[in-house]
């Protein structure tokens, strides 16, 4: 039986997205003046040049400086920019399907979400708070990766699919 005692696992917390990115952001987001909402602001802390349209290498970037890994950041970037590029282009844009133009960020907003932003991008405090209220179980200010899941299962919406 000796060897050294055994260490309790450690629990994973993943503190939220929102206010992860929100707090890494600010600085950055504040120096973009024609950012009208705060969903506009969030989307500029993934656009690394300052152009208004988030590429793919972009977003893949942002999630690297965040401190994910190569795999998370390769997936994360071709799901958001694949789900959010089409939905986001202007009609005579000339660049990949897969960038996102900033200007047009609050038209990738989906059912099944927080309400967090609303449809013109504006940041609702009451259901950011909501989330913890309902959800943060273990510590108050984060969340971990179990109650992620059931705040995705919280705010499904029957049929809405992409939404999920």
């Amino acid at each position: 039986m000796g060897g050294a005692p055994r260490r309790p696992a450690a629990t994973a917390y993943v503190p939220s997205a929102l206010l992860l990115l929100a707090v890494l952001f600010v600085g950055r987001a504040a120096a973009l003046g024609d950012c009208p909402t705060a969903l506009h602001r969030h989307a500029a802390f993934f656009d690394r040049d300052g152009d208004g349209v988030v590429t793919l290498s972009e977003t893949y970037g942002a999630f690297r400086a965040l401190g994910f890994g190569f795999g998370v950041s390769t997936f994360s970037a071709a799901f958001i920019n694949g789900a959010l590029g089409s939905k986001c282009r202007p009609e005579n844009a000339t660049s990949s399907n897969l960038d996102i133009y900033i200007e047009n960020i609050q038209k990738g907003k989906h059912g099944s979400d927080t309400g967090s932003y609303d449809t013109e991008g504006r940041f609702v405090p009451e259901k950011f708070e909501e989330i913890f209220a309902k959800h943060a179980k273990t510590v108050p200010d984060a969340l971990t990766s179990d109650e992620v899941d059931q705040l995705l299962q919280a705010n499904r919406q029957p049929g809405d699919y992409k939404g999920w």
